[in-house]
C-alpha cells in the first residue's frame, strides 16, 4: 500500500523547512491546469511543504470539492413515471441483482448491464458509484463551461430493505440511454477533443476510451462510463498520479507502442491511444492538438520529476548533514 510518510522519509522531507524551486516554465496557469490534473499536484506539494516559483499562482484553489456520500446519491430523485414502471417489475430486478453480486459476474466485462423491453430509454446497471461520479463530472462541466460535454442523467433505484439506505448490495443504477455514434473511428473535431480532454483531466476520469462516450445528433459528446474503474477514489487518483509522475503512462517501451498497459495511471492515457489506432478516432486538427498536448506534458512531467528528484537529493544530503553534526556534537 502507498504510504506518504515512507515517501517522504526516503526524500528526505519529513521535518524539514520547505523547499524553494526555482524552475521557469513556459506554460500560463490555463496551460497547465489543462496539460496536468493540477489538483493532484497542489495536494502533493502542500504535503511536501515545497514552495514552487514561477509555476502557479495558487495550486489549491484547482483542487475539486468532494461533496458528501448522501448528497451525492441521493439528490437526483427518479421520475415518478419510471419509478412506478421499476416498481411493477421489482421482483424481476431483484432476481437480476441477486445474479449480479455472484463471485463469477465479477471482472467480466458488460456483463452487470442490461435493456429491458419494458424500460425503453433507460439501462440498467450495478454500482451506486456510477451515480455519485456522475454528478461529479456533471459539476466539472458546469464549471468548466464545457457545451459539447454532457452526462446521462442516472439514479438509484432500491430493490431490497428500508427506503434510504443504499447500497451496491440493495440497490441498482438507472442509467439515461444516449443514442449516438460510438465506438472505434468516430471522428471527434477539435473543440469536442479539447473539452473531452479538460473533462477527462479536471474529473479525473482515466477511461476516456472512444467505447465509453457517445456523440448524439446534437453534437454534444456524452460521457456514459462513470463506474469506479473509470473513476476511482481521491486517494487512488492522487496515488495514479505520483506513479505517473515518477514512471510515466508506460505507453512507450522503447520498442513501439504498448496498446494494452498494464496500468492506467493518467487520464490522458486513453486519449493519447486513439492516436494510434488504424481507426481514425479524430479529424485531423483534433488529432495535431492531441499530440502536440501530450508532447508538452510529457515535457513538463520530466521537469517537474526533476526537480523533486534533485530536491530530494539535497533533502537527503542535508538531512545526513545534519544528523552528522549533532552526533558529532554529542560525542564532544
Amino acid at each position: 500500500m502507498f504510504s506518504l510518510t515512507s515517501l517522504l522519509k526516503r526524500l528526505g522531507w519529513v521535518g524539514r523547512e520547505p523547499i524553494r524551486l526555482n524552475i521557469n516554465f513556459r506554460y500560463n496557469l490555463q496551460e497547465i491546469a489543462c496539460l496536468i490534473k493540477v489538483g493532484d499536484f497542489a495536494h502533493f506539494l502542500r504535503f511536501l511543504g515545497v514552495k514552487v516559483k514561477n509555476i502557479l499562482v495558487n495550486l489549491s484553489v484547482v483542487l475539486a470539492v468532494m461533496s458528501s456520500c448522501a448528497g451525492a446519491l441521493y439528490g437526483a430523485r427518479l421520475p415518478e413515471n419510471i419509478k412506478s414502471l421499476l416498481d411493477m417489475h421489482k421482483s424481476e430486478l431483484r432476481e437480476l441483482l441477486v445474479k449480479w453480486q455472484e463471485p463469477r459476474m465479477r471482472g467480466i466485462f458488460g456483463a452487470r448491464i442490461a435493456y429491458k423491453d419494458w424500460l425503453r430509454g433507460y439501462v440498467i446497471k450495478h454500482g451506486i458509484t456510477r451515480v455519485f461520479n456522475a454528478d461529479k463530472l456533471r459539476e466539472t462541466i458546469q464549471r468548466r463551461k464545457l457545451h459539447l460535454i454532457d452526462v446521462p442523467h442516472k439514479y438509484v433505484y432500491q430493490v431490497f430493505g428500508e427506503e434510504g439506505d443504499c447500497t451496491d448490495q440493495n440497490s441498482l443504477v438507472i442509467a439515461e440511454e444516449i443514442v449516438g455514434r460510438t465506438g472505434k473511428g468516430i471522428g471527434l473535431d477539435l473543440e469536442q477533443t479539447q473539452q473531452l480532454w479538460s473533462a477527462a483531466m479536471d474529473a479525473s476520469h482515466y477511461d476516456m476510451h472512444c467505447a465509453n462516450y457517445v456523440v448524439a445528433d446534437n453534437g454534444k459528446v456524452y460521457i456514459i462510463d462513470t463506474d469506479d474503474g473509470a473513476m476511482p477514489s481521491q486517494n487512488k487518483s492522487f496515488t495514479l498520479t505520483l506513479d505517473w509522475l515518477f514512471y510515466g503512462n508506460r505507453l512507450h517501451d522503447g520498442s513501439g507502442i504498448r496498446m494494452n498497459p498494464e496500468k492506467i495511471n493518467d487520464p490522458a492515457t486513453k486519449l493519447e491511444l486513439s492516436l494510434y489506432s488504424k481507426w481514425k478516432n479524430y479529424n485531423d486538427d483534433a488529432y495535431a492538438w492531441v499530440s502536440s498536448m501530450v508532447q508538452r506534458r510529457e515535457t513538463l512531467r520530466k521537469t517537474i520529476r526533476n526537480g523533486f528528484i534533485v530536491s530530494g537529493i539535497v533533502g537527503v544530503l542535508s538531512t545526513a548533514n545534519r544528523l552528522y553534526q549533532s552526533r558529532k556534537l554529542k560525542n564532544g
